[in-house]
């Protein structure tokens, strides 16, 4: 069993039957023997767009995915949470999202934060946790 901490690009793909790494992240989300970690971060990254533009499949597909989600980092203050992403982006040059998604990913103990970034961004430098891309699998 892994702890898998899935970016919103791969929630995204899952979600869309036509996306060209659907099937690949389809498969990730169909493992009995893998468990998931959610986190607040993630949910504002993918919820957005589909709730504002009233794609209810797309929303029940993510809301399905978050109550289902077997890890949430814990509540931390929002300062302990800026600092943390703070540091990862001082050391690796990550993206804020990309941080904070690291430092969930991190918090839970994550085996493999997975992305559809390419090895080339900058999510990849981190030495916090293992980073797998869709494009390169």
């Amino acid at each position: 069993m892994a702890i898998l901490y899935l970016d919103s690009g791969v929630l995204i793909e899952a979600a869309h039957v036509s996306g060209k790494l659907h099937d690949k992240a389809a498969k990730i989300l169909l493992s009995k023997a893998d468990e998931f970690i959610a986190s607040e971060w993630l949910r504002l990254e993918v919820l957005g767009q589909p709730l504002h533009h009233r794609r209810e499949p797309e929303v029940a597909f993510y809301e399905g995915y978050f109550q289902t989600a077997h890890h949430w980092p814990p509540e931390l203050a929002l300062k302990h949470w800026t600092d943390l992403a703070l540091a990862e982006m001082k050391q690796q040059g990550l993206k804020s999202l990309d941080a904070l998604h690291v430092v969930a990913a991190s918090l839970c103990k994550a085996d493999r934060l997975i992305t559809t970034e390419r090895r080339m961004k900058s999510l990849h430098r981190t030495k916090t946790v293992k980073v797998v891309s869709l494009n390169d699998a």
